[in-house]
């Protein structure tokens, strides 16, 4: 009976390993999500000052500039929480990656089922 259990041993440390890199997997599609929604903010913000140029031949700017002082916050602020996501996934996408590496290298036998 003590060899059932030194075999089912590595088994079960398998499945767990396996487990534990399909968590990792799934984080790291949260980051990726996270990239995206920091692009698309990204490209909003763009797209508000393409907006912002084309109606500009319709007022002058120094008769509008309390509208748009509080715009062009809005705008710096947008394009500082686009950047801040996009860096922060990058990060967390290399952090994730690397620990697949890791467990791409204690666990040999498993590392081919792992791309």
């Amino acid at each position: 009976m003590a060899n059932n259990h030194a075999g089912e041993a590595p088994a079960s440390n398998d499945l767990l390993v396996m487990e534990e890199i399909k968590l990792i997997f799934k984080e790291k599609e949260i980051a990726l999500q996270q990239a995206r929604v920091g692009i698309m903010i990204l490209l909003f913000q763009s797209l508000l000052f393409c907006v912002l140029i084309v109606f500009s031949k319709n007022y002058i700017a120094i008769e509008v500039l309390h509208l748009l002082a509080p715009f062009y916050l809005v705008n710096a602020g947008l394009f500082t929480l686009g950047v801040w996501l996009l860096a922060h996934s990058v990060r967390k996408i290399r952090s994730h990656d690397a620990r697949i590496a890791r467990l791409r290298a204690a666990y040999r036998e498993l590392g081919d089922l792992i791309q």
